[in-house]
């Protein structure tokens, strides 16, 4: 599919067009503005040296932070 034959390429002169409703030119640029401009994301990659986990806690270790570790109480187990 060409960039000329796309829903965006369809959307972009709707919400450029001045001489539409702005009702109509704002839901154009709502539903385009995912493809202009992408959202930030963060992602973790884990790679042959263990699971996140492991990567977690040797990264804590290294920079000194104490992790709080839950203990259960014994009396509300049973």
């Amino acid at each position: 599919m060409s960039e000329e034959s796309s829903s965006f390429a369809f959307l972009r002169p709707v919400y450029r067009n001045n001489d539409l409703p702005l009702s109509v030119r704002m839901r154009a640029a709502s539903i385009a503005i995912p493809f202009e401009h992408p959202k930030l994301a963060v992602i973790g990659h884990v790679g042959e040296d263990g699971s996140f986990a492991e990567r977690l806690a040797r990264a804590l270790a290294r920079s000194g932070v104490k992790a709080i570790e839950h203990r259960p109480n014994e009396a509300q187990d049973g």
